[in-house]
Parts: C-alpha cells; sequence; structure tokens
C-alpha cells in the first residue's frame, strides 16, 4: 500500500506556482480541497499533481 504524502499551504502554492490566496479560493470552489490536521491545513501530493497535470 502507498503512503500519501502530505504538503504545507506554502510548499503546495510554489509547487503550483500560486499564491496562498489561490489555493483558499480554489479549496472555497472545491477545486483543490486541503486535509484538516487540527487547525493545519495539508494538501495531498496526489491531489497536487492531479492539479499540475490539468
Amino acid at each position: 500500500m502507498l503512503q500519501e504524502e502530505y504538503k504545507t499551504p506554502n510548499e503546495t502554492a510554489k509547487m503550483l506556482d500560486v499564491d496562498k490566496s489561490t489555493l483558499w479560493r480554489w479549496a472555497k470552489q472545491g477545486y483543490l480541497v486541503p486535509v484538516k490536521w487540527g487547525n493545519k491545513s495539508r494538501y495531498k501530493l496526489s491531489d497536487i499533481r492531479c492539479c499540475m497535470e490539468g
């Protein structure tokens, strides 16, 4: 079984070459939704790759 990797909002924004405000807007639109761990948000690497591809 493959283990999912999670990225911080800063890492995600850098990978996608967007501002963190764009990540917030995408989350509200349901395009790229983070996983919440307590008060922290993390993005699945597999979801980030999907955004990069299309």
